[in-house]
């Protein structure tokens, strides 16, 4: 299992922008990341990998998670860099320039956080965030997405059936999501009044004047 250490990452993130940009696979329009290609890609996965129920399907431990974990510091410090420099270069040819510079840093970096995974960790890290990108259930679940349409082979028939239900779907988890919400605010005006309990009567009834009677406000 391959890890980095800090000092030795610093020093590879430092020649990042020395090195031929041109040389770097910069990712074409159907080659970017989506639902079915690279999706974790798409998501900071630092804090994803420290979910718990993330980290227990990955099996990560917590050198893995350090590293991850600055590789994307470094990353984001290159991203503030790369504005910094980018908004006051004078011509069209110095802004593409730099912006290919730019996607080419992020290429590496994204293969230096690949480089934290072994393959297992990395295939199953894929699926997951693909999982992850895709709750939305307004899209079929990322099935009417146009990457993963053509990777299905979703017919016209298939698309038009998912959306009726996409839509029924969307509209039960709204609802229950309400009803979850609403349980949860009685459930918290009832521990408030057990916990007021607790205070002598004159509190009580200060507290009353500045509360009222306790009520459940969903949010």
């Amino acid at each position: 299992m391959r890890h980095f250490r800090a000092a030795a990452l610093a020093a590879l993130a430092a020649t990042c922008h020395y090195l031929i940009f041109e040389s770097c696979a910069v990712a074409e329009e159907n080659e970017r990341p989506s639902p079915v290609t690279n999706p974790h890609y798409l998501i900071e996965l630092a804090p994803f990998v420290r979910l718990p129920a993330i980290r227990r399907e990955l099996r990560v431990n917590d050198v893995q998670v350090f590293d991850l974990a600055f590789i994307e510091q470094e990353a984001k410090q290159r991203f503030e860099k790369f504005k910094e420099q980018y908004i006051p270069l004078a011509t069209p040819q110095e802004r593409r320039d730099r912006f290919l510079q730019y996607r080419a840093d992020e290429t590496l970096f994204r293969q230096f956080a690949d480089a934290v995974f072994t393959r297992d960790q990395l295939n199953r890290l894929k699926q997951l965030a693909s999982q992850y990108v895709t709750r939305d259930p307004g899209d079929g679940f990322g099935i009417l997405g146009r990457e993963m349409k053509k990777e299905l082979g979703i017919t016209d028939e298939q698309a038009k059936a998912l959306r009726e239900k996409s839509t029924a779907v969307a509209e039960q988890l709204q609802l229950r999501e309400a009803e979850l919400k609403l349980e949860l605010e009685k459930l918290r005006a009832k521990l408030r009044a057990e916990l007021v309990e607790s205070l002598d009567p004159a509190q009580r009834e200060s507290l009353k004047r500045l509360w009222g009677d306790l009520v459940p406000i969903p949010q």
